[in-house]
């Protein structure tokens, strides 16, 4: 369900908004066990012998590819990210998206993260994908609502499935 956007009757209180600021990891980091590196290895072997019993070589290369990757992200930690939203918009790695590049947004909220999607303009387009710590989600749901409209019970998307299930 889409909220509709809000008019804002008073244009001066926004241009008075604060800034909003805050750090949070590029993406979650789940620390590995030897168990799963073994695993992927015991998965990657099986695959890898049937297809290779089937004559199927190149989809043996691509199943090696895909752990050889699967290992390499598995090592990689997140940088710590500075982001800024204010009235020209979010801004983060010397870049600025501007409200009017976005259809809309939502935040989901667990335990320990809340992550921000906004919802780009085109057919093709992936949402970006914001954490948010060290700073309550409301106070970024109630800035971005004078600017787009808000989703509502929007489910992870397929690839955040992906990566939680297999702890990327």
């Amino acid at each position: 369900m889409i909220r509709e956007k809000k008019e804002i009757k008073d244009i001066k209180a926004v241009k008075n908004a604060a800034k909003i600021y805050w750090e949070a990891p590029q993406f979650i980091y789940y620390p590995k066990s030897s168990s799963w590196y073994l695993g992927i290895v015991i998965l990657a072997i099986i695959l890898m012998v049937i297809f290779i019993w089937a004559k199927q070589y190149f989809s043996a290369g691509i199943v090696f590819l895909v752990a050889s990757v699967m290992f390499i992200m598995a090592k990689n930690e997140p940088e710590e990210i500075r982001y800024q939203l204010d009235i020209n918009g979010l801004s983060f790695n010397n870049k600025t998206y501007e409200f009017n590049q976005f259809k809309s947004f939502w935040i989901t909220e667990n335990d320990f993260i809340s992550t921000l999607y906004l919802e780009k303009i085109g057919a093709f387009s992936h949402p970006l994908t914001i954490h948010i710590t060290k700073i309550p989600a409301s106070q970024i749901r109630e800035f971005l609502r004078q600017f787009l409209p808000e989703k509502e019970d929007q489910p992870d998307s397929l690839n955040e499935s992906f990566s939680k299930f297999l702890r990327l």
